[in-house]
């Protein structure tokens, strides 16, 4: 992951997590709250799923995100750097 792409989805992260602090949310709630694009939106949700930060739940085409953890706890989200690159073939 490039550098400017990974503080991107740090950033979309770390702001999608300030606004599930409220409580739960639909995916399009959450995108409209941060007014960011479907594909950052996943990209945020991706890396919250993966620190066990949220749940979805399938919701009318939608999904529904909840907080896993208590709000007033939450610490910065941590990054992986490690990561194996996948080149195209």
């Amino acid at each position: 992951m490039s550098e400017d792409l990974g503080s991107q989805v740090k950033k979309d992260s770390e702001a999608a997590w300030a606004v599930l602090k409220d409580g739960a949310k639909t995916a399009w709630e959450l995108k409209m709250a941060l007014k960011i694009t479907h594909t950052r939106l996943h990209l945020a949700l991706g890396a919250l799923v993966e620190r066990g930060r949220i749940s979805l739940t399938s919701l009318e085409g939608t999904f529904k995100i909840e907080p896993l953890e208590p709000s007033s706890e939450a610490e910065p989200i941590p990054f992986r750097t490690n990561r194996p690159k996948i080149a195209a073939q």
